[in-house]
């Protein structure tokens, strides 16, 4: 979570991210290197990967939890997903693309 803090010494404010348990633990102040540094009162934010809100998706017209749940609701609707490819699959395809028309021209001539 992300914390405000502080400090004592010089009365500049600084957040901190750690753990909900490390919240009143001493933090140490970048300005000036003081370990007195005081909590905010205030409403921690959460931050960080596991933390996952479900948003409206305007394409699909409703709020998904996340991308399978997405996936799902676009698969049931008769929706394909487009520009989530890998880069990888891109080059794949690209190469591909060229070489059906290099080998097109050819049969031209």
């Amino acid at each position: 979570m992300l914390y405000e803090y502080e400090c004592k010494s010089c009365k500049k404010r600084h957040e901190l991210h750690r753990p909900a348990a490390q919240f009143n633990d001493p933090a140490i102040c970048p300005a000036c290197q003081s370990d007195d540094s005081q909590l905010v009162i205030g409403t921690p934010e959460f931050a960080g990967a596991k933390v996952e809100d479900a948003e409206y998706n305007p394409g699909l017209g409703c709020v998904t939890r996340n991308k399978a749940h997405r996936a799902e609701i676009a698969k049931r609707k008769g929706l394909v997903e487009i520009g989530n490819e890998t880069p990888d699959n891109m080059i794949k395809t690209e190469i591909a693309d060229r070489e059906r028309k290099a080998a097109r021209s050819w049969d031209e001539c």
